[in-house]
């Protein structure tokens, strides 16, 4: 595969990141049963939760405001997507570093739910990543791969006229 598909390929793997926060990112749980699932736009927009009416007739709502790990993780994937069209060395560079920063950001993000929800609950409430976590998780950690490893290694053996990803058909 050269370089110029594989500079095709990349956009989309941010914006697979992208999609993958509309689906469920965190997931609640009490005693071992899912109790609310979270996707990573309400984590990052904030949301509210409504719980049923309590034995005096009143709705109580709960607001979460939004996480600021997920708004810049959110922010490491729109960033790389639109880098990723532009054809320069130091894009490339970014790109690979925003993908590293995106996965460290949602490690991050997690770690500050399961501490928040130990620190409320005193343990009662298990908090897990979802499937758009492990798949922006991953996504993030394929794009930082490609773009430092194999983009950059690619644009650098051209550079110097030695064979590279490009010619050696990888």
């Amino acid at each position: 595969m050269t370089i110029l598909k594989l500079k095709k390929f990349s956009p989309v793997l941010f914006g697979a990141i992208m999609i993958s926060f509309f689906l469920p990112f965190i997931d609640i749980s009490c005693n071992g049963q899912k109790v609310r699932s979270f996707s990573g736009k309400e984590l990052t927009m904030g949301t509210t939760i409504y719980e049923p009416e309590n034995m005096f007739g009143e709705i109580v709502a709960h607001k979460f405001a939004p996480e600021f790990f997920a708004i810049l993780a959110f922010l490491c994937a729109v960033s790389g997507f639109f880098l990723s069209f532009l054809k320069s060395n130091p894009n490339i560079f970014r790109c690979g570093l925003l993908g590293w920063i995106g996965a460290i950001l949602l490690i991050l993000l997690m770690n500050k739910v399961k501490n928040d929800a130990l620190r409320e609950t005193g343990g009662m409430i298990g908090v897990s990543g979802g499937i758009g976590f492990s798949l922006a998780l991953l996504l993030f950690l394929a794009a930082g791969s490609l773009y430092t490893v194999f983009l950059n290694w690619g644009y650098r053996a051209q550079e110097t006229g030695k064979k590279g990803i490009s010619e050696n058909g990888i």
